[in-house]
């Protein structure tokens, strides 16, 4: 919950000195206990993803502390997912409830992945248009396609599983991988992350009936999938233009009234150390060595104005739009 509503955790993990209750005898049960132990450690995981990356003092790190605590909750992502794919549900009580908690891991692993992703530093050059890391874009194209795989999987089947894979994994933190690649989507203009954008909108509007949360993500989704649709294929104009008219002719292009929109969300493009040239030329040599200052200060600024953004999303979820 501190992870989706931008704000500490009111009881913090070292004030917590209970242990975990004794793995029951019983075979139905002891499946359920090691599953409640498993997500008690990813959720400890996510309290350190916001402590350590998006809090008021992570924010003031320098781009390479940043990075190694980035390494260190990659790591220990990995370690967690690595556990879970040992788990075998075995004689467990109820074991059909485990269709959607197994790639339900799998769709969080990738989500909070995503989300450690994207406080790296962008490199230079860039890995992609948006700035943004390539680990971060195949992350969350990775969980989106993961997602379509489940609803396709139990939506003609058990309404009551899906109900159960919506509520507890999708509307849990549901937009860091979509819009991720939606921004990466309106820097590249890749027309595969577009499909994919509405492949997922649409698929919300099946779960629509099952969660009233599900509807208002639809909606959400389906308004953002139609803003980067209007966004590349505006570019796509822009560059015809640019083939046919004449240099010295003003080229309309109509993207850009979603620009001051999109950067207030902080779902602009990311910024990346090219942006920071300018500031070197100004002055004297002094302002080479200010570069590394500058580019901490205004990366930490881009990265709280994402983060943000995404707060203001999951916002939308709770009202009526």
């Amino acid at each position: 919950m501190s992870l989706c509503l931008g704000r500490t955790s009111t009881l913090q993990d070292y004030d917590i000195a209970v242990e975990y209750p004794e793995l029951p005898d019983d075979p139905g049960l002891r499946p359920w206990r090691l599953l409640y132990q498993y997500w008690t450690e990813y959720s400890k995981i996510v309290g350190r993803v916001y402590e350590l990356l998006f809090s008021a003092r992570a924010l003031c790190d320098s781009a390479a502390e940043r990075s190694r605590k980035a390494q260190k909750l990659e790591e220990e992502i990995k370690d967690w997912r690595t556990t879970m794919a040992r788990f075998e549900p075995g004689d467990a009580y109820h074991a059909f409830f485990f269709g959607w908690m197994i790639p339900g891991a799998d769709l969080s692993y990738y989500l909070l992945l995503t989300l450690v992703y994207r406080a790296l530093p962008p490199t230079q050059p860039p890995e992609t248009p948006s700035g943004l890391s390539l680990l971060c874009v195949e992350s969350a194209r990775r969980a989106l396609q993961l997602h379509q795989h489940v609803m396709l999987t139990f939506r003609a089947k058990d309404t009551y599983v899906m109900k159960g894979y919506v509520d507890w994994t999708i509307l849990q933190c549901p937009f860091v991988p979509f819009l991720v690649i939606f921004c990466h989507t309106i820097s590249s203009g890749d027309l595969d992350d577009l499909k994919l954008l509405e492949e997922v909108a649409t698929s919300l509007q099946a779960a629509g009936s099952l969660s009233e949360g599900a509807e208002r993500l639809y909606r959400l989704c389906m308004v953002f999938y139609q803003v980067a649709k209007v966004y590349v294929d505006a570019k796509r104009q822009e560059v015809e233009n640019t083939n046919t008219t004449s240099e010295y002719q003003p080229i309309a292009y109509p993207g850009e009234q979603f620009d001051s929109y999109l950067n207030a969300l902080g779902l602009g493009p990311s910024l990346a150390p090219s942006m920071l040239r300018g500031h070197a030329d100004i002055g004297n040599n002094d302002g080479v060595e200010a570069i590394p200052e500058l580019f901490d200060v205004e990366m930490a600024q881009s990265l709280e104005d994402w983060y943000l953004g995404n707060r203001h999303m999951m916002g939308l979820l709770e009202s009526d739009f």
